[in-house]
């Protein structure tokens, strides 16, 4: 046999692996996972002369080696000492004492390894155990050794930490060293734990206090223990079959005659199973004092079933030609089936972040079931043809839907119940379950740990799921956004994982998409905290901070606007609690550190993130280095609702787009982004109106305790959540009525305010925000005094819009900015009508008023025309980003200007020909203006 092949069914759990080694006193011990570094080390040590060890159980961290830190065994094994003082003479005497031994008790036939003095045996399970569970059939078998007497070494069989021998290294106390080999070459048989078990005994084992469970029994073992049943009928089933028990066929058939004793054996079978008092009846009805009270209480007097061993006493001949002899210990092991989960069994409640949840799980695909209790199986038949039922998963575990998703493909849904953790649901592309390495990498992900043929079962289970579901139900769409599924109807909330409805909460695979983000948008801490973080605002002079707060419950009130999106920026000095009410605002959904873009975030970051937001918050924490050009790219691209379309990196194809998005942008920083965008432009209006700009420093100011304050930054961080799912329903249930509302305090809004169409994207934002505060106190989460609220947004806008409408560049503005600027490229000549001399010579230019580069523009001061040329006009107004033909319709309209032909250089000494420009009269432009003080 190699030892791999034998390691890795000693070994077969994950976690650390350990190898010790010894030579001359010196002992090294390493920590490994994978079988295959187990192996190289020993070999390594091996060839380094040293005794190469392996420890028998699986580790729970690296670094020690003591029984508290061992979490499975996967094999019993025995140490029989050899030689001339030793409990044996050679190592024949003691494999011959062995097969005495497990004939005697009818043990399974193990594996034996020569450890080149001695033999180790070893019993592998079918299944890794836990520790607590493991060591009491140990100790069992530890005693059975001593009752016997046969003389495996005592402190090896029960030792959690035991190492023994690596096969194919050497045994160097002999001189030479001592091969460790295999006896034989036959491949190991492996073994039922259960029934390795009863084989053993039952035997109460005091279970010494270190080796007690700190938690749940081993899973494998429990999920068996509670689906499992007697069944007198697959009993009997058996015995036709010719695969059953003798025994009880002897007693059916012989009720007239047969001795008290081996009745009573039967009956104690009967007791075991879910249909005994029909067995008891099938088995003594035909006697003579036959009597149902007193049979049925004959059969609960029996105790534990017999076993074998007993019905063979009481009739020898019944047990001779038995096809389970040396197999069973007892004929109720060949009643045992798992019961199968009535459908009433499938709903079940199960932990969740909000509390307790019911899932109705559904039927499994044939030949699969879902055991009594829980757990996957699936019926089989054995060897001999008789029912059998084979564990799958012992936890529930299903497919719960398949989804189609943009980007990964068809994907499926799963839903895997713990004990301790709740139902856990994920996804997994379909793509990664139909290769082995990858259904194992995303199994093992969610905790299930399944390798070689356990796996194969899952992967088979699951494919079986699909193939179900592809026949019966239609593939659903893996939602690519959070938010409203549909802005119009605004019945379905996407929110992470969860899909929130009118009437409940369900879970929402998520898509190759959201899968990361979604991680953000869960339930944490408490909601009484929570509350006290919201309640903290509700403070005369915090207006400002309250209009952030409802921000969050404002934002998926947009699709009403009809508008896709308003930004809101804070600046101002640091201190002004910005940042803590914008987290605030975002808590009411999830983790606002985690949903908050930061100010190294690219500007693709942030409009993909806007795009899976949906209607959630979009905040940018410090955007105090956004440049001016930025900053106008910023406010129309927000107000459009959608990205600008790129490439995929795979292929000559357009990036899958999502829906527009419709939502509330939060932002802070120590600038203005109105006075960066109007250094960059001249005519920053439009996107002004897309922004509602608001200076914290203006903002009436409350003292707050900085302990208190940095309390409410820390725990906003930490309690989250709490509010998201009853807002959300509440919006669905009361749609009609809350649009009306918004419509009324749109409509107050702007007729306060003096708002207009022009103002829009303020009007719908701040109406929103506003609908959303009225909400939330209806429902009782916050306190605040709307009417003071409202007056402030009206007092607020009213400042805004007149600083908006003062900053606007006029076309007087543009004119002086523009010979301002150019003021050494424009020829300044008096008119020649009035400034030729008598002699009739035509004036000499001053030269200091004579232009050094291309001529930009004519000025005449005589008469306060200016004549500029077009073109370099153009380009001016392209780099302000101001466009040309409203510009000429505004000096015609304002100040007169006149498309006319004009040669630029007449009175000098240059003789060009005329070009179109546009005349301008300008008075006053050469006025002194006389010294003033700066005040």
């Amino acid at each position: 046999m190699e030892t791999k092949r034998f390691l890795d069914l000693i070994l077969g759990h994950e976690g650390y692996y350990c190898v010790f080694a010894a030579k001359a006193g010196n002992r090294r011990q390493e920590f490994y996972t994978s079988v295959n570094e187990v192996i190289d080390a020993a070999n390594d040590f091996n060839a380094d002369g040293y005794d190469a060890y392996f420890a028998l159980g699986v580790f729970e961290d690296a670094g020690s080696r003591k029984a508290d830190d061992v979490t499975h065994l996967k094999s019993f094994f025995l140490d029989l000492d050899c030689g001339p003082s030793k409990e044996f003479p050679h190592q024949k005497a003691a494999i011959s004492a062995l097969r005495t031994f497990c004939k005697r008790h009818n043990l399974p036939k193990p594996t034996l390894v020569n450890s080149g003095r001695g033999v180790h045996v070893y019993w592998i399970l079918s299944q890794a155990v836990c520790r607590d569970d493991w060591w009491p059939v140990a100790e069992r078998l530890k005693n059975l050794c001593a009752a016997d007497g046969f003389k495996a070494d005592p402190s090896v069989t029960s030792d959690v930490s035991r190492i023994l021998r690596v096969p194919n290294t050497h045994n160097h106390k002999s001189d030479p060293p001592a091969p460790v080999t295999f006896f034989g070459l036959e491949a190991p048989q492996v073994v039922d734990f259960d029934e390795f078990s009863e084989l053993i005994g039952n035997d109460p084992i005091p279970v010494p206090h270190k080796y007690k469970p700190a938690g749940a029994v081993s899973a494998f073992r429990d999920a068996m223990q509670q689906n499992q049943r007697g069944s007198f009928k697959r009993l009997l089933m058996r015995t036709r079959n010719g695969t059953g028990c003798n025994q009880i066929k002897h007693i059916i058939e012989n009720q007239e005659t047969v001795s008290h004793d081996l009745w009573r054996s039967g009956l104690s079978i009967a007791n075991v199973c879910e249909d005994g008092e029909k067995a008891a009846h099938l088995m003594s009805h035909k006697h003579g004092d036959y009597n149902v009270e007193a049979t049925i209480r004959k059969m609960h007097d029996t105790g534990g079933p017999h076993f074998c061993n007993t019905f063979e006493g009481h009739n020898p001949a019944g047990c001779a030609d038995c096809p389970n002899k040396g197999k069973i210990s007892t004929p109720a092991m060949l009643t045992k089936e798992v019961a199968e989960a009535a459908p009433e069994d499938n709903v079940v409640e199960a932990p969740a972040a909000s509390g307790v949840k019911t899932y109705e799980i559904p039927k499994f695909p044939n030949p699969y079931f879902r055991g009594q209790n829980g757990g996957v199986y699936i019926r089989i038949k054995d060897e001999d043809g008789n029912p059998d039922e084979q564990c799958i998963y012992h936890y529930d575990f299903y497919v719960t839907r398949r989804l189609h998703d943009a980007e990964l493909g068809e994907v499926v849904a799963f839903a895997l119940h713990l004990p301790r953790d709740g139902v856990r649901e994920f996804t997994v592309p379909l793509t990664s379950i139909t290769s082995k390495e990858e259904f194992r990498k995303h199994m093992a992900a969610q905790g299930i740990t399944a390798l070689g043929a356990d796996l194969d079962r899952l992967m088979r289970y699951t494919t079986a799921w699909i193939n179900e579901l592809q026949q019966t139900v239609t593939a659903s769409t893996a939602h690519q956004q959070f938010g409203w599924t549909d802005d119009t109807e605004m019945q379905e909330f996407v929110l992470g994982d969860r899909l929130i409805t009118a009437t409940g909460v369900e879970y929402n695979p998520p898509s190759g998409k959201t899968i990361q983000s979604s991680k953000a948008f869960v339930i944490k801490g408490t909601r009484e905290r929570s509350q006290e973080i919201l309640d903290f605002y509700d403070q005369e002079g915090m207006e400002m901070h309250q209009f952030v707060v409802c921000g969050g419950f404002g934002t998926i009130l947009m699709p009403f606007t009809g508008l896709y999106s308003l930004g809101v920026h804070l600046f101002g000095h640091t201190g002004g609690g910005k940042t803590t009410a914008m987290f605030a605002a975002s808590s009411i959904w999830g983790d606002p550190a985690g949903t908050t873009s930061m100010k190294k975030d690219t500007e693709n970051a942030r409009w993909n993130r806007a795009e899976l937001m949906h209607n959630l918050l979009l905040n940018t924490d410090e955007m105090t280095n956004m440049r001016g050009a930025v900053a106008s790219d910023y406010a129309y691209q927000l107000s459009e609702g959608k990205q600008k379309n790129r490439m995929t990196g795979g292929g000559n194809l357009e990036r899958v787009r999502g829906k527009p998005w419709r939502l509330l942008a939060f932002s802070t920083g120590n600038v203005s982004l109105y006075a960066q965008m109007a250094m960059a432009k001249g005519d920053v209006k439009a996107e002004m109106q897309r922004l509602l700009e608001l200076r914290v420093d203006d903002m009436p100011r409350v003292h707050v305790d900085p302990t208190i304050g940095a309390a409410q930054f820390k725990d906003v961080q930490l309690n989250y959540g709490h509010f998201a799912e009853e807002y959300v329903q509440y919006v669905i249930n009361n749609r009609a009525s809350i649009y009306q509302k918004f419509a009324k305090i749109k409509e107050n809004l702007e007729k306060r305010a003096g708002l207009t169409s022009v103002n829009r994207f303020w009007a719908g934002g701040c109406a929103a925000i506003l609908t959303g505060a009225y909400v939330a106190k209806h429902m009782g989460l916050i306190n605040y005094d709307l009417k003071k609220l409202f007056d402030w947004v009206v007092a607020t806008l009213i400042r805004v819009k007149s600083f908006v409408d003062d900053s606007t560049a006029t076309v007087q503005t543009l004119i002086t900015d523009y010979m301002s600027e150019n003021w050494s490229n424009v020829l300044k000549i008096k008119s020649t009508a009035t400034a030729a001399g008598a002699d009739g010579v035509a004036p000499i230019v001053i030269p200091e008023q004579s232009p050094r580069n291309a001529i930009i523009a004519r000025y005449e001061p005589d008469t306060s025309m200016l004549y500029i040329v077009q073109k370099p006009f153009k380009q001016w107004l392209g780099e302000q980003h101001i466009d040309f033909i409203s510009t000429v319709d505004g000096l015609t309209q304002q100040m007169g200007a006149k498309k006319v032909k004009k040669r630029l250089c007449k009175g000098t000494n240059f003789n060009l020909p005329s070009a179109w420009t546009i005349a301008v009269k300008l008075e006053g432009l050469d006025e002194d203006v006389s010294e003033t003080d700066e005040d």
